[in-house]
């Protein structure tokens, strides 16, 4: 053989490894569209995103958090203050912000023309928000997959694998979170719903008992989801069953001095590594206010033994009013009680983020009060979709076709309410400025604003928005290959353990 054919073999046999290596699936494709349609370049509403994006511009254009020469030449008119907002994004944000400007530089490099069109309409500002907004995109996906992967292995113990489907679209379309995806993704919450995705599915994983190993990784989990949102600390409750099971065995296998020092040990780790994981943001803290504890808002109060439920569940920006598919959700806990094959602790531990994240919003005494409760709902919906696949599962014992119909319209009704909303008001659940005592108006939903339809079902290709797309696509397909690689390497090691045993 000829070194030239060698080296088309060669090259042959690399690009099929290669292709045969790529994958997308349907959840990868309906997230890409929605993404070419529904998100329309560099997008934010509100401060907060701009200040939790800045920490991350600050940082890497002088060094320091000091936002003074920072947010002097951003839109909007921003007051520059005390930064209080959380470190976390910033954080989850950084990889893309080096990979987007990494590739501008290249890209300036190679064809120096390219600076007179990245300076135009403030771009550099633009590309520093999109590439926010991508690592957002991304980070949902994710969330998704895993949480996929959880339901799939829960359910698979008894019924089946693949039940999933539907609760991942009922949490990307029937939810707050599809706001927070494409048309505010400059802001925690998206990622409080990948981070959450991630814990359910080491809870899953690690169903039995917790390994000192798995302790510090949990704790390290926790730090960090703390670290996008103070009050994403108490979704470790659902590892208490654990935890308990944990020290019952530890306190079988052991003498009790070596029980003690076992004891002593996980509960060291487990605060060694939640303070690491959650010491950037104490050193946030520190670099701006002297001491690295959190600082109180003066203008906010808790009414801790007044919880207002009702408000935060049925009220004008309630929950279960703009979105009634939870109300299935929480009524599908009660299978966990029901059905012999689920463990009905399992029901008692998921749903108890859920009350106390009621419970936070219900005591908050701002301006706005629990206007803004729904959006602090979003870490919740990875647990309450347990409740959502118990009725699917339920379903498919009776008549599986019946089921995926009744499921379909379900989904399409709520997902065509949502992006109704979604579209007309172009903020979440109307007008931005709508608090929790003032009465619904029907004409402020017939109140319909063709403009911002025409934005969001048309989608438009502005220079950014293509960048940002391709580079999402390629991440997605890179990751969908990745996490299908390694199941496949998973489910082998499972049937070979499987065949030992016979």
């Amino acid at each position: 053989m000829t070194p030239e054919n060698k080296l088309i073999k060669f090259f042959k046999s690399n690009f099929r490894k290669i292709f045969s290596f790529l994958s997308i699936g349907f959840i990868e494709i309906i997230f890409l569209i929605c993404c070419v349609i529904l998100y329309y370049g560099p997008t934010s509403y509100t401060t907060d995103g701009y200040y939790q994006l800045a920490q991350l511009v600050s940082i890497f254009e002088d060094g320091d958090l000091d936002l003074s020469n920072n947010l002097a030449n951003w839109p909007y008119n921003i007051p520059i203050r005390e930064n209080h907002w959380s470190f976390g994004p910033a954080i989850f944000w950084a990889p893309f912000y080096l990979m987007g400007h990494l590739i501008s530089s290249i890209a300036l490099t190679i064809y120096p023309p390219l600076l007179n069109l990245l300076w135009e309409e403030r771009l550099t500002f633009r590309l520093d928000v999109g590439l926010a907004n991508l690592g957002t995109m991304f980070y949902v996906y994710i969330g998704l997959k895993y949480l996929g992967l959880a339901l799939d292995s829960y359910y698979s113990k008894a019924y089946e694998r693949n039940i999933s489907t539907i609760s991942k679209l009922f949490a990307l379309f029937c939810t707050p979170l599809i706001y927070y995806v494409f048309r505010n993704p400059l802001k925690d919450h998206a990622l409080s719903f990948f981070l959450v995705s991630i814990l359910v599915y080491l809870w899953v994983k690690w169903h039995d008992r917790l390994t000192i190993r798995q302790i510090l990784i949990v704790s390290c989990l926790v730090g960090i989801m703390t670290t996008v949102r103070m009050q994403n600390v108490l979704f470790v409750v659902i590892f208490i069953p654990q935890i308990q099971r944990t020290l019952a065995q530890w306190k079988k296998d052991n003498r009790f001095f070596d029980f003690i020092k076992q004891l002593f040990l996980g509960i060291f780790l487990a605060i060694f590594g939640f303070f690491i994981a959650f010491s950037p943001q104490l050193i946030a803290w520190w670099v701006q206010y002297g001491i690295p504890l959190p600082i109180p808002w003066s203008e906010y109060n808790f009414n801790f033994f007044e919880p207002d439920f009702f408000k935060v569940w049925f009220g004008v920006h309630s929950l279960f009013i703009w979105h009634p598919l939870f109300i299935l959700c929480t009524f599908g806990f009660i299978l966990f009680f029901l059905l012999k094959d689920l463990n009905k602790y399992d029901g008692i531990v998921l749903l108890i983020p859920f009350f106390l994240q009621s419970y936070v919003w219900g005591i908050y005494n701002p301006l706005a009060w629990p206007s803004f409760g729904m959006r602090g709902f979003i870490g919740t919906i990875p647990l309450l979709t347990f409740g959502l696949t118990n009725i699917v599962l339920v379903g498919y014992q009776r008549n599986r076709k019946i089921m995926n119909i009744t499921f379909g319209i379900l989904l399409i009704l709520f997902s065509l309410m949502n992006l109704y909303l979604f579209a007309l008001f172009g903020h979440p659940y109307g007008d931005a400025t709508l608090r929790f005592n003032v009465p619904l108006n029907i004409e402020w939903f017939l109140n319909i604003d063709w403009e911002l339809i025409r934005k969001t079902f048309i989608p438009t290709f502005p220079f950014e928005k293509v960048v940002i797309l391709s580079i999402l696509a390629f991440l997605v397909i890179l990751a969908s290959s990745t996490l299908n690689y390694f199941k496949k390497k998973e489910d082998m090691k499972d049937l070979q353990q499987i065949n030992s045993t016979f």
